[in-house]
């Protein structure tokens, strides 16, 4: 009788132990995946800022590394082409060529 309760005693810590085990690995991958995403809006992020940064000079371009839109007078919708997808509207003026961001966004598809 001793013997029954301890060998299910053990049988109980071991799947204690590969439950602790899946939680820990799945805690691993979602850490990971979270660094990662975390580093591709950053990184999208910082294309779409230079291409705020430069818009002016975006304008004349074929190629801009930024999809441009016009918003109407002075308001430009500036996107990146790359996930994740971020959008910008800002105001350009057009005697100083400054920027000012007036709302973002991200674009899930």
């Amino acid at each position: 009788m001793i013997l029954a309760w301890v060998f299910s005693l053990l049988v109980l810590l071991s799947s204690l132990l590969a439950s602790i085990e899946r939680m820990s690995a799945l805690e691993v991958v979602g850490v990971n995946t979270l660094v990662d995403a975390q580093a591709r809006f950053i990184l999208a992020e910082n294309k779409v800022s230079g291409c705020e940064s430069d818009l002016a000079n975006l304008l004349i371009q074929q190629n801009p590394a930024c999809d441009i839109f016009a918003a109407g007078k002075q308001r430009w919708i500036i996107a990146n082409k790359e996930v994740p997808y971020l959008e910008v509207l800002v105001s350009l003026d057009p005697k100083t060529g400054a920027t000012h961001r007036l709302h973002w966004r991200q674009d899930f598809e």
